[in-house]
Protein backbone atom coordinates (compact mmCIF):
# COMPACT_ATOMS: atom_id res chain seq x y z
CA UNK A 1 0.00 0.00 0.00
CA UNK A 2 0.92 3.73 -0.81
CA UNK A 3 0.16 7.03 1.29
CA UNK A 4 0.64 10.41 1.06
CA UNK A 5 1.46 10.86 4.71
CA UNK A 6 4.52 12.52 7.17
CA UNK A 7 5.66 9.78 8.81
CA UNK A 8 8.25 9.97 11.63
CA UNK A 9 9.61 13.43 10.25
CA UNK A 10 10.13 12.65 6.45
CA UNK A 11 7.04 13.85 4.35
CA UNK A 12 5.77 12.19 0.83
CA UNK A 13 4.76 8.58 -0.47
CA UNK A 14 5.34 5.86 2.23
CA UNK A 15 5.29 2.71 1.30
CA UNK A 16 3.36 0.19 3.70
CA UNK A 17 4.36 -3.99 2.96
CA UNK A 18 1.83 -6.95 3.93
CA UNK A 19 4.21 -7.12 7.26
CA UNK A 20 3.67 -3.85 8.00
CA UNK A 21 6.70 -2.24 7.71
CA UNK A 22 6.37 1.58 6.32
CA UNK A 23 9.55 2.86 4.70
CA UNK A 24 9.67 6.51 2.75
CA UNK A 25 9.14 5.55 -1.43
CA UNK A 26 9.05 8.88 -2.50
CA UNK A 27 10.69 12.24 -0.67
CA UNK A 28 8.66 14.98 -1.21
CA UNK A 29 5.89 17.83 -0.02
CA UNK A 30 2.77 17.15 1.05
CA UNK A 31 1.10 15.15 -0.92
CA UNK A 32 -2.54 15.41 -0.76
CA UNK A 33 -3.36 12.71 -3.39
CA UNK A 34 -1.67 9.93 -5.60
CA UNK A 35 -3.11 7.32 -7.54
CA UNK A 36 -1.07 3.97 -9.05
CA UNK A 37 -2.21 3.09 -12.61
CA UNK A 38 -1.77 -0.35 -14.24
CA UNK A 39 0.68 0.67 -16.61
CA UNK A 40 2.92 1.43 -13.87
CA UNK A 41 2.90 5.78 -13.86
CA UNK A 42 2.09 7.14 -10.34
CA UNK A 43 0.52 10.61 -10.37
CA UNK A 44 0.90 12.85 -7.25
CA UNK A 45 -0.58 15.90 -6.00
CA UNK A 46 0.94 18.10 -3.68
CA UNK A 47 -1.27 21.53 -3.03
CA UNK A 48 -0.47 23.49 -6.12
CA UNK A 49 0.96 21.05 -8.91
CA UNK A 50 0.34 17.53 -9.87
CA UNK A 51 3.79 15.13 -11.01
CA UNK A 52 3.95 11.84 -12.96
CA UNK A 53 6.57 9.15 -11.76
CA UNK A 54 7.23 6.15 -13.26
CA UNK A 55 7.57 2.85 -11.49
CA UNK A 56 8.14 -0.52 -11.35
CA UNK A 57 4.65 -1.54 -9.25
CA UNK A 58 1.53 -1.55 -11.15
CA UNK A 59 -1.81 -0.87 -9.55
CA UNK A 60 -4.75 -3.04 -9.79
CA UNK A 61 -8.33 -2.83 -9.59
CA UNK A 62 -9.96 -3.48 -5.63
CA UNK A 63 -13.32 -4.48 -7.71
CA UNK A 64 -14.41 -7.63 -7.03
Amino acid sequence: MYLGASYRGNKGVMRVTPQGAVDQYIAGPVVVGLVLDRQGNLYLVDTSAVYHVQVEEKGYSLES
